[in-house]
């Protein structure tokens, strides 16, 4: 029973504190779900996000587990547990997801969450989901941040559908501009060292083989070719990143393209880009889609079934991102097409508005936790 004097705390186990959607979604949440404690802990190391979750009023640790099952991360994690006995554990990625479900039953937290934040395909993918099986038993509860990811783990996967609910990501609108300043544009423009008039495709994403960067790469000798004032913009930074450099000099585009890393003004940017892409090969639910039609941006994104629980017609574009001609072609229509891309950037916005906001996520997430605990 939760008492009114003490607060319950709930502990969230994420790999590292590096920018990443489920990394932001906690700094959305969190804050607001005040009837809970929350200790947000990196099984690895440290990074930019520790110092937003610190901002935002949260407590933050690191375990430094530099291999899997490491004694002395675990030691941590345990003497944390002594110190706040929290009455639950809920579990971010994959990594994260299967160390924490062990380690939080052998200290004896009453209630463990897995967080759900995608379908998990491909063979890199076949050994963790086994495991998550196996250790099925250790889990009382899952979030799944869509129907997809919800119907992929119980169908496909076998979980039962008895400990599921679905809690789908919510942004704060408000912080995301609509419009951009011509004097700011100009001013990021020659930040970047882009020219005046330059037409900019852009994409929030880590570096990372899931997130198909390849394939926006391949598909942009065509659009510049009809376009030459195009530029793509990249955010976010990852273990590819010299790779996909190296992929824009063989496709003789790199003075079209800026790889700009992790950057913590993207709200800003956003309203700097007239053509929003992500070509991921799955998705749980973006928060970067979210961010970029809260900014009114006009999107292409991957047709997955997914991506299809956000993005209607009226919209964006669900898009075969793995198809170079088709890909390039939406692009170049929507740079085409100003009056559409101003249609469909304010009813993506209001789609936010009515059903992806902060405060639907986090009422639900606060019901969730109050009838577990």
């Amino acid at each position: 029973m939760i008492t009114k004097n003490k607060q319950p705390v709930v502990f969230h186990l994420i790999t590292c504190f590096e920018i990443g959607g489920a990394e932001r979604l906690l700094e959305s949440f969190l804050p607001k779900l005040s009837e809970f404690r929350h200790i947000v802990i990196s099984l690895r190391g440290d990074g930019p996000m520790r110092e937003a979750y610190e901002r935002v009023g949260l407590t933050t640790a690191i375990l430094n587990m530099h291999f899997p099952f490491s004694p002395h991360a675990f030691f941590k994690f345990f003497k944390l547990v002594k110190r706040y006995h929290p009455q639950v554990l809920v579990t971010y990625l994959i990594h994260a997801d299967l160390i924490g479900r062990v380690w939080g039953k052998i200290c004896g937290i009453p209630n463990i969450v897995s967080y759900l934040v995608a379908r998990f395909r491909g063979d890199r993918f076949q050994n963790p989901i086994r495991l998550m099986v196996l250790t099925n038993w250790m889990v009382d509860r899952y979030i799944a941040v869509s129907e997809e990811v919800k119907r992929f783990f119980v169908e496909d996967i076998n979980l039962p559908a008895r400990k599921f609910t679905v809690i789908t990501c919510g942004i704060n609108p408000l912080q995301f501009f609509t419009h951009a300043d011509k004097s700011k544009r100009n001013f990021f423009l020659q930040e970047i060292d882009l020219p005046v008039d330059a037409m900019i495709i852009g994409t929030v994403s880590k570096l990372r083989p899931e997130k198909g960067v390849e394939r926006f790469l391949n598909a942009l000798p065509i659009v510049i070719k009809s376009s030459p004032k195009v530029y793509a913009i990249f955010i976010g930074g990852g273990v590819l990143k010299s790779q996909m450099e190296q992929l824009a000099a063989k496709l003789e585009i790199t003075n079209h393209v800026r790889f700009l890393g992790d950057r913590n003004d993207v709200p800003s940017i956003l309203p700097m880009i007239d053509v929003f892409v992500i070509a991921s090969y799955f998705e749980g639910m973006s928060v970067a889609l979210l961010e970029a039609m809260a900014a009114e941006r006009a999107v292409l994104i991957t047709d997955t079934i997914e991506n299809r629980e956000v993005i209607t017609i009226e919209t964006g574009r669900l898009i075969d991102t793995a198809n170079e001609e088709k890909f390039s072609k939406a692009i170049v229509e929507l740079l085409n097409n100003e009056s559409l891309r101003k249609k469909m950037g304010a009813a993506a916005r209001q789609r936010v508005n009515n059903y992806f906001s902060v405060d639907q996520g986090v009422a639900k997430l606060s019901r969730f936790f109050k009838e577990l605990i």
